[in-house]
């Protein structure tokens, strides 16, 4: 019976989120409201949705990104990036099927993400360091607004320390109408 309820909350929070601005203020005050108070070492957890992708910068990398990088083969841009393998090699390894760069790839892109693409997403927003998000970046697999996009694409993703670092990024200081360094 617990589990209803939590997919009933959690459907009620999908709706919200994808809702109007001020649904989004309702769901960020919820969120916050259940984060409490929070000691100072566990403030990195507070809610924080990202905020929406016209918001972010949509260029890709410049071309110098890697040249005083020893080890990085130009070859391996985009779908075939050395970042994202070594992220998934990483964090998907007890997966019956290991996903590649280039699966990661397409889930980025696709518009509408398949169960297993968005399970990859949500392994990326949860597992990646900033230098893997940056990498990735730099090789070509994504811009910050098509990643932003992405990770918009999967249910349950609020309370990500990356979020507040990514939201940094954003081009305006709120979107939304939700202030994009949330406290």
């Amino acid at each position: 019976m617990a589990s209803t309820a939590e997919h009933s909350r959690h459907e009620r929070w999908e709706t919200l989120r994808r809702g109007s601005d001020a649904d989004r203020q309702r769901l960020l005050a919820e969120l916050k409201r259940l984060a409490g108070d929070l000691p100072p070492d566990l403030e990195h957890r507070r809610p924080c949705l990202l905020g929406p992708p016209e918001a972010f910068p949509d260029e890709p990398a410049p071309a110098s990104y890697f040249d005083d990088w020893t080890g990085h083969d130009p070859a391996r841009m985009g779908p075939a990036s050395t970042a994202v393998e070594r992220r998934l090699a990483s964090s998907c390894a007890g997966w019956p099927e290991r996903p590649t760069a280039a699966e990661f790839y397409v889930a980025v892109h696709i518009e509408r993400p398949d169960e297993r693409q968005r399970a990859l997403l949500s392994t990326w927003a949860r597992e990646a360091s900033y230098l893997d998000i940056i990498d990735a970046w730099g090789e070509h697999v994504y811009t910050i607004r098509e990643l932003v996009a992405a990770l918009r694409k999967v249910e349950g993703l609020y309370t990500f320390t990356r979020f507040r670092w990514l939201n940094r990024m954003a081009l305006v200081p709120e979107a939304d109408g939700i202030p994009l360094w949330t406290s």
